[in-house]
Parts: structure tokens; C-alpha cells; sequence
């Protein structure tokens, strides 16, 4: 994949406006990396500079230690110039030749892991070779993305059976060690991304965290009302309640009128009177009712007869 980059230097430029109000350095000229530096004494920018634009190569960032001392390979090539007074010149088309044309009839060596559902050995009755060996999700990725992009692959189980991990000393294993190494082209494996595997292996977009999202309108808040406690139910269902314990009520009443259990002497210390009460008036039945709604004690009114109890 070809890359323009622009070479600058900007420590230089960050002492500059560190001391651009003070006006110290802006008569100044110097030499830096990106050759004379002449500042302007108006603004303070610099001036009269070029900058040389670069395309790297497709293995730029391929080292072979094998032959790198005795030949070092050059991993970019100009292809152009920035002048601040003409603005940019190229001396050379940019290949746009994509990525995926460079994987196109080429064989992969592809390493992994044995992890359920993800890689795992295929069951059969014969004997498998090869790629025949493994099914499972990424190996369905796998077998997509080859038919997409024109690729041959070989899968290989990592040798150390590990994921890939750095020591004490900054040494990795496991399928992160064989990309490192050029053992292996690519890993396809339930991978985690984490920040120090970033640092050494390029990942592809993660394929277990794309779930789904619900999005829904926030409710505008209001202001509680007084009767903003009976909003659990409908003004249909309240109803209700109310029939309900106004009926239960009334039956209570009845029952009480008709059992001998319900009327007392009001004057226990005189067994002749002939006067007895029931505490069971329409006004108390109303409010036992209501007690047993809210499940409070009644204290006033004990309903000791099993059929009101069950009432």
C-alpha cells in the first residue's frame, strides 16, 4: 500500500511560539533537519522552506535482518516537492494500485488456535489432511474472505498452543511470536485487542463487540403532582378497587348482623342486661376493609368468625 507522508520537524516549531510574543526569534535564522530555517517578522511563520513528499514501498515495513547490514534496502522513493512560494509539485504519479491486488493469487500461511466454536478439529470418519482438518467460525471467515480477495491459505495450529503473551524480558509467544517473526502471513483466532499486542501486530476490525444497539427517545421530565402516587394503576383499575372493598364491605355487614358471635354485652359486669351491640356497624365494616386492603391491624374491630376471615 503506497502512503504520501510529509517529513517535519515540530519540537522546532513549539519553542517558536513559546517565545513568539516576546519576539526574540523571529530575526533569527538556523539549521535544523529540515534544512535553513528563516521565520517571518510579521507573523512569526517560518518561510522560504520545501519539503519533499515520499511514497512508501509496498514491504516498507519489512525488515530482512539477513541482508540488512550488508544491503539495506530502501523502503521509500520521492515523488514530489512542498515549496511554501509554489505550493506542491510531483514528479512522479502515486501507484494506486489497492492492497487486496497484492493478495490476489498468493498463499497464505495462516495461524491459530484450537478454541470452540471458533476453530476446531472436524469430526469424520476419514482421515483429513490439510485444511479439510478444522471447521468452525473463523475458518468460515477465512474461506469468505480467500473467495473475496483471490488468496490460498494454510492453516496451522500455533506451536506453543498459546495466544500470545510478552515476558520480563519483552520476548512474546503464541501467535503474536509468529507474526513477529514472519512464521505465519496472518492469525485468525478469537484474538483480544489489547493496547501492548497493538504496539507490535496490526488487527483487523473486531468481530465479537458489533452488537446490536437500541435507541430510543428520551422521556422530557415533569413535575410530580399531587396524585402522582395512584399513576402505577388506571383510573379503570382504581375503580375497581374501590367497587370491590365498598362491596366486601357491605357482605362483611350482613354477615355480622346474622352471626350470634358478633353481638356482646356492652356491660359485662351485669349478666342480666338485656341490652347487647354489635361493633360491626356499616362505618367499621367500611374500615376493616380498608385495613385489610392496606394489610394494617384493625384495632378497634377483632374478626374472629372463619367465614369473614375468609371473606
Amino acid at each position: 500500500m503506497n502512503t504520501v507522508v510529509i517529513i517535519s520537524i515540530g519540537t522546532q516549531f513549539m519553542h517558536i511560539a513559546l517565545f513568539h510574543q516576546a519576539g526574540y526569534l523571529n530575526q533569527a535564522q538556523w539549521d535544523g533537519l529540515t534544512g535553513r530555517i528563516v521565520l517571518n517578522k510579521t507573523d512569526g511563520l517560518r518561510k522560504e522552506f520545501n519539503l519533499d513528499l515520499i511514497s512508501l514501498k509496498e514491504d516498507g515495513t519489512a525488515k530482512r535482518a539477513a541482508d540488512a547490514a550488508s544491503r539495506p534496502t530502501k523502503l521509500w522513493t520521492k515523488i514530489g516537492v512542498w515549496n511554501s512560494y509554489t505550493g506542491l509539485n510531483l514528479t512522479e504519479m502515486i501507484d494506486s494500485k489497492n492492497i487486496t491486488d497484492s493478495l490476489a493469487n498468493r498463499t497464505l500461511i495462516v495461524t491459530t488456535i484450537l478454541e470452540n466454536p471458533y476453530v476446531m478439529y472436524k469430526k469424520s470418519d476419514k482421515v483429513l489432511y490439510g485444511n479439510d482438518r478444522f471447521e468452525g467460525y473463523c475458518l468460515d471467515l477465512l474461506k469468505e474472505l480467500s473467495n473475496i480477495l483471490g488468496f490460498t491459505y494454510e492453516v496451522k495450529l500455533v506451536s506453543d498452543g498459546k495466544y500470545g503473551a510478552q515476558n520480563d524480558k519483552g520476548e512474546w509467544n503464541g501467535m503474536v511470536r509468529e507474526l513477529i517473526d514472519h512464521i505465519a502471513d496472518l492469525a485468525v483466532a478469537p484474538l483480544t485487542i489489547t493496547y501492548v499486542r497493538e504496539k507490535v501486530i496490526d488487527f483487523s476490525k473486531p468481530f465479537m463487540t458489533l452488537g446490536i444497539s437500541i435507541l430510543y427517545r428520551k422521556p422530557n421530565g415533569t413535575n410530580p403532582g399531587v396524585f402522582s402516587f395512584l399513576n402505577p394503576l388506571t383510573p379503570d383499575i382504581w375503580m375497581y378497587v374501590l367497587l370491590a372493598c365498598l362491596g366486601v364491605s357491605c357482605v362483611l355487614f350482613v354477615i355480622a348482623r346474622f352471626t350470634p358471635y358478633e353481638w356482646y354485652n356492652p356491660h359485662p359486669c351485669n349478666s342480666s342486661s338485656e341490652v347487647i351491640e354489635n361493633n360491626f356497624t356499616l362505618l367499621n365494616s367500611l374500615w376493616f376493609g380498608v385495613a385489610a386492603l392496606m394489610r394494617q391491624v384493625s384495632s378497634g374491630v377483632m374478626d374472629l368468625m372463619l367465614v369473614k376471615r375468609g371473606l
